[in-house]
């Protein structure tokens, strides 16, 4: 009866993937990222309305660190500096030629800059509201509500008569960060007030 010999292996030696079995590594994958993406996704879009959100009440609070009543006294202030040590930062680290010494890196601050831009920007390009046409924008966002209700009650109490001096409600606008202009619907108004006429010496070229 004839033996059959297998063939064995050189010790040591593994074998290879073949093509169909890459194949399936390969398109499990591109399952599994399809299912994860979605969820990234909504993850990443939560996350930034988590920062807008916080955002927003910081930029209550620094609104409120000046306070003064009807007869121009100061009520309360935060300690600090008005952000003069930021500047004098900036330019200790022009002087040494290096951006080693910054408190942060420019970019940030350039973009920190921005988003207080954005803010002056849609109040400048807005219209005057009533305090229900204001409510009805900020039903979504219950720490703008609360905000605007505290401002209300400041207001009344200082005897603020709101129909001669109406709110400023800016459009919805959204921003392209990539040309650093707004775009889509009323993005004609906005984007009038993002450069302003500047001496010569002054003029930032377009490519730096």
């Amino acid at each position: 009866m004839d033996t059959i010999k297998k063939r064995r292996r050189p010790h040591g030696r593994r074998r290879g993937f073949t093509l169909m079995e890459l194949l399936v590594v390969i398109s499990i994958i591109c399952v599994l990222m399809a299912i994860a993406l979605p969820s990234l996704t909504s993850a990443r879009e939560q996350g930034k309305r988590v920062t807008c959100l916080a955002n927003m009440k910081n930029l209550s609070y620094s609104w409120l660190m000046f306070t003064y009543d009807n007869d121009d006294r100061r009520i309360f202030q935060y300690k600090g500096d008005g952000g003069a040590a930021h500047a004098q930062n900036f330019i200790d680290a022009l002087r040494k030629g290096s951006n080693e010494s910054l408190n942060a890196e420019i970019e940030i601050g350039h973009l920190s800059t921005a988003m207080a831009h954005q803010a002056n920007i849609c109040f400048r390009a807005g219209a005057e509201a009533t305090v229900e046409e204001i409510r009805e924008n900020m039903d979504v966002h219950e720490d703008a509500v609360n905000t605007f209700n505290d401002m209300l009650e400041q207001l009344e109490g200082n005897g603020v008569d709101l129909n001669k001096n109406p709110f400023i409600l800016g459009h919805k606008l959204t921003y392209d960060r990539r040309q650093e202009r707004f775009a889509g619907e009323n993005s004609d108004g906005a984007n009038k007030y993002i450069k302003c006429s500047y001496r010569d010496s002054f003029v930032i070229p377009e490519t730096v």
